[in-house]
């Protein structure tokens, strides 16, 4: 059996199969707690997506409330992203804040409409006051 999917991204249960980038993940995790944005960004088809699901939100799980939004296209992004949000609001409680991560953020720039909605959405959300 072939350990790789191939062009699509590992699955969180294909977890087993994908290995390495600790060093990144324990970066990462802690970056995610401390800040209200964290942006991790690098050229297509390094296994970033399958870093995700495979290594940073099963780690984060433990210990707060992770919402995962990769699928772009079917309602505007704010819509999206608000319906994460109220994932999170009435999801499991935890002491560490709830974490929403946007993956494949680089589509919404490939459909034309008007993005003042998603960015003063985005301004709300990283723009906390405590």
């Amino acid at each position: 059996m072939n350990p790789y999917p191939g062009l699509r991204p590992f699955r969180s249960e294909e977890g087993y199969l994908f290995s390495g980038r600790e060093v990144v993940l324990e970066r990462v995790a802690t970056q995610a707690h401390v800040t209200p944005l964290t942006v991790m960004f690098a050229r297509s088809g390094v296994g970033k997506s399958s870093f995700l699901t495979c290594r940073l939100i099963p780690m984060l799980q433990k210990t707060c409330s992770v919402e995962y939004l990769n699928e772009w296209g079917a309602d505007p992004p704010e819509v999206l992203i608000e319906r994460h949000l109220n994932l999170l609001e009435n999801g499991k409680q935890f002491e560490e804040k709830p974490l929403l991560i946007l993956d494949q953020f680089e589509d919404v720039f490939k459909v034309p409409f008007d993005r003042g909605k998603l960015w003063e959405k985005l301004a709300e959300m990283v723009n906390i006051l405590d």
